[in-house]
């Protein structure tokens, strides 16, 4: 037998040795990427025997390579022993370690600094190190292994903690045990945890140790389900209380509402020993679901559902068919075309015969080969990733293995629930796909020939035959736009904008609107800092699952709960702000004028987009802070993880809360716009600033439009009502017009435009030949003249105001030469535009005749909508 080490003989110092270790004795245990601890302790307890930790802790340096004496110098000797030693501790470290890690300590010089590398790579104390640990201890479970196995990964993750500078407490410890027990080792559990002294880790040990050798000793009892049956029937006539039911009876009379009623406790006469007193509630827990309030018996989870027996063979007698809750075989035939999936397989890897499910693959190089029952296994070819879609979701399938000699598609539990953070609850005639998280119930599956399949087909939208895809369509896409925006559907246009809306442009594929008024359907919004502090206040009552007794997985459950219920409150406000609030491209071409004259352009698209990405991300930050808290290993890393994500998503709201204070402006703003209905005539007045628009719209109609002597004192657009003979119209006051060019224009000038090119109105021109107005004659002409034979469609009449103030002698201003006059101009100068009325506020002089004059012109803008109507609907009809 080998020595476990060898002395070497110093060849320049007789009393001076070197220790060489002989690994393959002394040190077994290679190092590997998940056993750090254990080798570097059986390590650190070698070198403290051989007095060598100086070596590795930096405690005894390496000595001076040369000595200096009487200006001699010589080679030190300890610095060639200390050299030898390092390189013999050295090699001992190399021989240790598995070969997949030796490259990362190739260029090592001394054992220090090898020792150094490894003690960074497997054991830095940082935060997501810390966290991965913990998250693995949290996912060990015993299942079959034995107990003693599963304590030496708990205790092993445990030390990990412990060396990176997080120890478990021992309690702490015990709970993550405790968790990871199954349902066998219940009676266990709720002894542990209903002492009043925390238990040790040896303790526990011993007992779990006594407890498994107990269950492999007890004969199990064969259970089975009773057979029950329950016959009921309907008695047609009046129920009667029977003979011997005693003299408190005859009193009793069927209700004239219901003659069939049974008879109450109350008036059969019967007592209790209890009087009138209500029954205490159970106050046990129950032996299934571990929650108090009822026992096994009544156990909403303990239910007995029948199973349709499957016949084994397809000619045998229907009368003959296996019973339920009996064993039973099932036989499945190859389907080459069968593109199922199964679900109770117990696969350890997603498998498919076909490789046109793979949505990505690539050739498998390996040389493993799927085991399948009967001992003998099956080639891979190739390895990808699918996917499952459902109405709703979409489910993951990764590393998915291609085996063409497989006759079935198999899905792996294990990778499918990890992959796509869910759960699967097995019925029995059916099957549950529910969030890990939440717990909501995402797929339910249903069992096909006595094996668990996920269902394949999906319940479309059938359209009927009868009906043209076309008119389908568009009726689909018109009560989509009647359900979210509240509006009207539009009708046909052929590619020519006359101010009274269209359906589809000439591309068609930007859809606008013939009805206006979206605005008003805002929905209304909450200033940021009330919408944080009110989500935090509901967020904060939210409490725990009931049920849940161990303290860590409640405070978990509170944390992850709180975390989501906060999300959801910032989130769905934001969500539905960006659902009611319209898109832009959606909207009446004068609402869309609006919105860019009055907010800016492109400031309401801005502010929606950074009002959805506010939502994104308090999504995003909610979700990642809800997951890690339910992570959490104890109590005080729950609550630790629950303030940080609160503070983290208020601190998200506060920084970038602007954008939904932003937006509260916009729907104040455009919330006061006026709204124009389309089918009612309207009468708009143009002209320049100041030449008594608003003060003619005050006499005209119900319209309050401030009125002064100076231009644009309107600065909007600014509505009224006129109701003449039972008949009702719009008056729209709008602002001046000055004479240059439409990029010249400001916005106020343009919303007039708007007007004009939109909405279906009459023109009332109103002209000022007395100065008053600040605008000369000729310069009222020229921008009449350009309006007149721009918007030459619209039913107009014209108005010379303030004639009270005309005289004899025309109007000329410093900067006009009457002498450059056309005949054109110097015409309007004097008398106005052709068929123009004279009117005057002041003196009330021609306004008697202005009313009767747009009464008939509203008359007939209204049989213009009505024909225009028309001749649409006969349109549609004919499409």
């Amino acid at each position: 037998m080998a020595n476990p080490s060898t002395s070497i003989l110093n060849t320049n110092e007789s009393h001076n040795t070197l220790i060489s270790i002989n690994v393959a004795a002394q040190t077994p245990l290679k190092l590997t990427s998940s056993n750090y601890i254990s080798w570097k302790l059986q390590f650190q307890t070698l070198f403290i025997g051989y007095d060598l930790l100086g070596y590795i802790d930096g405690s005894k340096p390496c000595p001076p390579a040369t000595l200096t004496q009487n200006d001699t110098t010589r080679p030190n000797p300890a610095h060639i022993l200390w050299i030898r030693q390092d390189q013999l501790i050295l090699n001992a470290i190399i021989g240790s370690i598995s070969p997949t890690i030796i490259p990362f300590i190739a260029q090592a010089k001394t054992a220090r600094e090898a020792w150094t590398i490894l003690a960074t790579t497997y054991a830095k104390p940082s935060r997501g190190r810390i966290k991965q640990t913990k998250s693995q201890l949290k996912m060990i479970i015993k299942g079959s292994d034995s107990v003693t196995a599963f304590l030496q990964a708990i205790k092993a993750k445990a030390d990990e903690l412990a060396l990176l500078g997080a120890p478990l407490d021992a309690e702490d410890l015990t709970d993550q045990i405790l968790d990871g027990l199954g349902e066998e080792y219940k009676e266990l559990t709720r002894a542990v945890q209903a002492r009043d002294t925390p238990i040790t880790l040896e303790e526990l040990h011993e007992k779990l140790l006594h407890f498994e050798a107990s269950m492999l000793t007890t004969k199990p009892e064969p259970f089975n389900f009773p057979a029950t049956a329950n016959p009921t029937s309907r008695n047609p006539t009046t129920w009667r209380p029977p003979a011997h039911s005693g003299n408190n009876t005859h009193s009793w009379r069927p209700s004239n509402s219901n003659p069939n009623r049974y008879p109450t406790a109350q008036n059969s006469g019967q007592t209790t020993t209890q009087g009138n007193r209500p029954s205490r509630p159970y106050l046990g827990y129950c032996q299934i679901c571990r929650i108090q309030g009822h026992t096994a018996k009544r156990c909403p989870s303990f239910r007995l559902l029948p199973v349709q027996a499957s016949n084994i063979n397809p000619t045998a007698s229907n009368n003959h068919s296996a019973s339920p809750w009996q064993p039973r075989a099932h036989y499945a035939t190859n389907n080459p075309s069968n593109t199922s999936w199964l679900l109770d397989s117990g696969a350890s890897h997603h498998v498919t015969a076909d490789l046109n499910n793979l949505s990505m693959h690539a050739p498998y190089n390996g040389l493993d080969d799927i085991m399948i029952g009967d001992g003998s296994g099956l080639s891979i070819t190739h390895t990808g990733s699918s996917s499952l879609k459902t109405s709703h979701n979409t489910f993951q399938l990764n590393n998915v293995l291609c085996v063409p000699d497989m006759k079935k598609n198999l899905i792996s539990i294990s990778q499918f629930c990890t992959s796509n953070n869910v759960s699967i609850e097995f019925l029995p005639t059916a099957f549950l796909v529910k969030d890990l998280h939440t717990g909501a119930t995402l797929l339910k599956g249903q069992t096909k020939d006595g094996v668990y399949e996920w269902p394949m087909k999906e319940s479309g939208f059938i359209i009927p035959q009868d009906i043209p895809n076309h008119i389908w369509i568009k009726r689909r896409m018109d009560a989509a736009l009647n359900r979210r925006y509240g509006i009207r559907p539009g009708r046909h246009w052929d590619g020519v904008d006359r101010g009274n809306g269209c359906l589809f442009g000439t591309d068609k594929t930007l859809t606008r609107i013939e009805t206006v008024g979206a605005f008003q359907k805002l929905p209304m919004v909450m200033p940021s800092i009330d919408l944080l502090y009110s989500a935090i206040r509901k967020a904060k009552r939210v409490s725990p699952t009931k049920g849940i007794v161990n303290i860590a997985k409640r405070e978990r459950n509170r944390g992850a709960r709180q975390l989501d219920a906060l999300m959801k409150e910032l989130a769905v406000p934001l969500r539905t702000y960006m659902e009611n609030f319209p898109n832009k491209k959606y909207l009446h071409p004068y609402e869309r004028s609006l919105i860019e004259l009055t907010l800016g352009d492109g400031n309401y698209e801005e502010v929606l987009r950074r009002v959805d990405a506010l939502r994104k991300k308090v999504v995003s930050v909610g979700k990642e802070h809800a997951s890690l808290c339910a992570k959490s290993s104890s109590k005080r890393e729950a609550e630790e993880l629950l303030g940080e994500g609160m503070k983290k998503l208020e601190e998200i709201f506060k920084l970038e809360g602007k954008a939904v204070d932003d937006l509260l402006n916009i729907a104040k703003t455009l919330r006061a716009m006026p709204v124009v209905d389309l089918e009612t005539p309207t009468l708009c007045l143009v002209g320049a600033p100041n030449v008594g628009k608003s003060s003619l719209v005050r006499i005209l109609s119900t319209g309050k439009p401030e009125v002064c002597n100076y231009p644009f004192t309107t600065r909007g657009i600014l509505m009224g009502h006129i109701a003449l003979n039972y008949q009702h119209f719009q008056v729209t006051d709008t602002p001046g017009l000055l004479k240059r060019c439409d990029e010249d224009r400001n916005n106020l000038e343009k919303l007039t435009l708007a007007v004009l090119s939109h909405l279906p109105t009459a023109v009332l021109y109103v002209h000022d030949l007395s100065g008053e107005c600040g605008t000369s004659p000729s310069d009222q002409f020229i921008t009449y003249k350009e309006i007149r034979e721009r918007f030459s469609d619209h039913l107009w009449f014209d108005v010379v105001s303030k004639c009270d103030l005309l005289q004899e002698k025309p109007v000329v201003f410093i900067t006009e030469d009457e002498d450059a006059d056309d005949l054109d101009v110097a015409r309007y100068r004097r008398v106005g535009p052709d068929g123009a009325i004279r009117v005057s506020v002041t003196n009330e002089a021609g306004l008697d005749e202005l009313k009767s004059r747009v009464h008939n012109l509203l008359v007939s803008q209204s049989a213009r909508i009505k024909s225009q109507n028309n001749n649409q609907e006969k349109l549609e009809v004919h499409t």
